[in-house]
């Protein structure tokens, strides 16, 4: 969401490339959704 509104403020369009997370010692349960605390993503400006 993050990156969409600045593309909009810039003017620019985005494509995703790639999503990451943490690595598999950084567990993610599913019904804590906190626990997908580090996030990453790949981006084309167009």
């Amino acid at each position: 969401q993050v990156a969409a509104e600045a593309a909009l403020d810039a003017g620019r369009t985005l494509r995703v490339l790639e999503r990451r997370a943490q690595a598999a010692d950084h567990p993610v349960l599913l019904t804590v959704p906190e626990t997908l605390y580090l996030k990453c993503l790949i981006l084309e400006a167009l």
